[in-house]
């Protein structure tokens, strides 16, 4: 079986959907909040229910201030605005995930001996979809 190589990836975003070329690291982190439905009778042991779904995404991003990518995203931010977006393993296969998120977090690093890295994290909203 052969795996896939993290630079063929591709994140796009927007209502008319353009890759973010300047991209550097994606994380998509999916969770379940679980609730404990243990009781008395359960023989010393916990049971638990898988509650609420959440999924989160990060992102790495080389600041390029002319990246149009940075234009939507500064606007989704400052407006609170709600934007589409894929995530798939490469343009070929195109699998992996889709849905609507809004901008939760921009971090700008500006480190002595390298390039500067926005980081801008994000929060799914509603339903995560797999393609």
């Amino acid at each position: 079986m052969a795996g896939v190589a993290g630079y063929t990836c591709v994140f796009t975003e927007g209502a008319t959907p353009f890759t973010v070329a300047d991209a550097r690291d994606i994380t998509l982190t999916a969770s379940g909040k679980k609730i404990d439905t243990s009781v008395r009778g359960g023989g010393g042991w916990m049971d638990f229910i898988q509650g609420l779904k959440e999924v989160e995404i990060e992102m790495e991003h080389l600041w390029v201030p002319s990246d149009q990518s940075y234009t939507d995203l500064w606007t989704a931010y400052s407006t609170s605005a709600k934007i589409a977006f894929t995530c798939v393993d490469n343009a070929t296969s195109g699998k992996g995930f889709s849905g609507n998120m809004i901008v939760t977090k921009l971090v700008l690093k500006q480190p002595l001996d390298g390039g500067l890295m926005l980081s801008f994290g994000f929060a799914v909203c509603g339903t995560l979809t797999k393609v």
